[in-house]
């Protein structure tokens, strides 16, 4: 067996180091060289529009297509009226949410007295539509927005479209609805008064129901937390009307129907606290103190359920014919004197419809029926 043996000087090591490091240099050379930069094109991001309504009159915006809620590009800064904000939202890009805030004057209540029927509300994207956003005049001081719609023949807020949130108005005097949702779905109507002054203790009708909803779906009217529920009283028609096979999966709760804003007093709607026509799946009430209605006083029945269309009701947690408390029917206890709080026909009525629930087993799912004028069911 024969063992090679290579013997190198000093140098001769030094040589090939120094060949090794030109190679590895070379090699990195050539990567580096290979990575070339690119540009990649980013995705378009669209921020949520916002509008502040700072004008309590009526005009159009100048280009309800530019983006920029003004009625008049001369004068310095924005001039925007409500009017001009639904211009506007309607015509923004779709799937991307408005606001339509308000900052009016020196803050406090401000009213809007509309000429003409105001544009539906059409955009896709989502509209917050808050009267919570008015500055108060002074801390802690009141802070609504009220629509009167003395001037209009037609429903005060129409909406045509999905995801729409109503919040924090006084909506009276329309000769239609003060709201009316038409078609869509994924609606909040919360916070608001609707057919009564701004304190709630007068009535101011609108010529048609409070709310009206046809062929909508999932929507929510009221809530249950602090400030949600909506007093919905002194209408002309009902608190609330559904009508339409396609009105699926609504909700109601929190609210006062039929009473003043302080619970003790009657503000009756001219028919039915509720009235559920061909629809299906509806919630009146909930399974919490905070999703209780108060439904009295109405010169019809507090609920009805009319026709063999109507199933899948829900009516659980509500006090109907009772005050705020649940525990008075009549404030000065001298029948007669007008200030009874029991609905004028039945508590819950019910018109050829079955497959509906009264009532339920939960500790808050019991419904206090009291002082209505005829049946309690």
């Amino acid at each position: 067996m024969f063992l090679e043996i290579e013997f190198r000087s000093q140098s001769q090591e030094v040589g090939l180091m120094a060949v090794r490091r030109r190679t590895l240099l070379r090699r990195s050379q050539s990567s580096r060289r290979s990575i070339r930069p690119s540009i990649e094109p980013l995705e378009d991001r669209l921020l949520l529009a916002t509008f502040f309504v700072n004008l309590t009159s009526d005009q159009d915006d100048f280009d309800p297509a530019d983006g920029n809620c003004d009625i008049d590009t001369i004068l310095a800064g924005d001039q925007c009226t409500l009017r001009a904000a639904i211009q506007q939202s309607n015509g923004g890009v779709p799937g991307v949410p408005d606001e339509i805030k308000f900052n009016i004057g020196t803050g406090g209540p401000q009213t809007i007295v509309p000429q003409k029927a105001l544009p539906p509300i059409t955009h896709g994207g989502g509209v917050l539509i808050d009267g919570t956003s008015q500055p108060p005049q002074v801390p802690g001081g009141p802070n609504f927005i009220e629509l009167n719609g003395q001037n209009v023949a037609a429903s005060g807020l129409v909406i045509n479209t999905q995801l729409t949130t109503v919040r924090g108005l006084v909506i009276n005097r329309f000769g239609g609805s003060g709201i009316a949702i038409d078609g869509g779905g994924n609606h909040t109507i919360a916070g608001n008064f609707i057919g009564t002054d701004g304190t709630g203790l007068v009535a101011l009708p609108n010529t048609g129901d409070g709310i009206s909803i046809f062929a909508s779906r999932n929507n929510t009217i009221g809530g249950a937390n602090a400030g949600d529920g909506n007093l919905i009283s002194g209408n002309n028609g009902n608190g609330i009307r559904f009508f339409g096979n396609e009105s699926l999966s609504n909700m109601i709760m929190g609210n006062r129907i039929g009473l003043n804003a302080a619970g003790n007093g009657p503000l009756p709607n001219g028919l039915n606290g509720v009235d559920i026509n061909d629809a299906r799946g509806v919630t009146v009430g909930g399974s919490t103190a905070q999703a209780r209605n108060v439904i009295s006083a109405n010169l019809e029945s507090g609920v009805r359920l009319n026709g063999a269309a109507v199933s899948g009701i829900f009516v659980y947690g509500n006090s109907i014919g009772t005050d705020a408390t649940s525990s008075t029917i009549d404030p000065d206890g001298v029948p007669g004197t007008g200030d009874e709080l029991g609905n004028r026909m039945h508590g819950i009525r019910i018109d050829g419809s079955q497959g509906n629930f009264i009532g339920s087993t939960g500790a808050e799912e019991f419904n206090i029926i009291a002082g209505n004028q005829l049946s309690g069911i």
